[in-house]
């Protein structure tokens, strides 16, 4: 059999690409799991439009923002673990881009932390500017954002987060078995 050179070359690199990934099972319910190239990134929904634990309803329209905001861990102002990126507004609620900080060790563990699933929802710190009563609390129509941060539970049930990405590859994930998925080379 004639193998070209180019042939080889590409057998080659696809050897390299196998040898790069390893097997990984991650025991997930609902969030989903993406390696790819570039930062560690976090998409999802900040906020959305239901009313929350607080018995509030923040308005995903009537937001201000100026970015990057500050990405919190669990509220706590003293530590930011990174920054959101994008964030947009929909009829359904705040859809974000967060990024989050490498070689900071609040940072690293929040990463991890996300990546074993224990903590899986975004919360939003904001002003209220302008608001009106409702039977459970206040619906705020205008309001700005101060800072998104990750936490276990959020004060909006579904502010969750949806995707995640990280240095190397790009895979697809399969699921395995009740809520496990297996990285598979795309």
């Amino acid at each position: 059999m004639t193998v070209t050179l180019n042939q080889l070359a590409r057998r080659v690199a696809d050897l390299e690409m196998a040898l790069r990934h390893k097997r990984m099972d991650l025991a997930l319910d609902h969030v989903q799991k993406f390696v790819s190239g570039g930062r560690r990134v976090v998409t999802g929904i900040a906020s959305t439009k239901q009313v929350d634990r607080m018995g509030d309803i923040v308005e995903p329209k009537g937001g201000h923002w100026s970015l990057p905001v500050p990405l919190l861990w669990m509220h706590r102002h003293d530590e930011p673990v990174g920054w959101v990126r994008e964030a947009t507004a929909t009829d359904s609620g705040v859809r974000v881009r967060v990024e989050i900080a490498e070689g900071i060790p609040r940072a690293d563990e929040v990463w991890k932390m996300l990546e074993a699933g224990l903590v899986d929802s975004f919360s939003i710190g904001f002003i209220g500017t302008k608001s009106k009563p409702i039977k459970t609390g206040r619906r705020f129509t205008e309001w700005e954002l101060i800072e998104i941060s990750v936490v276990s539970i959020p004060a909006n049930p579904g502010a969750k987060i949806g995707k995640q990405y990280s240095r190397g590859e790009a895979v697809k994930l399969n699921t395995v078995g009740r809520g496990a998925v297996r990285l598979k080379r795309g």
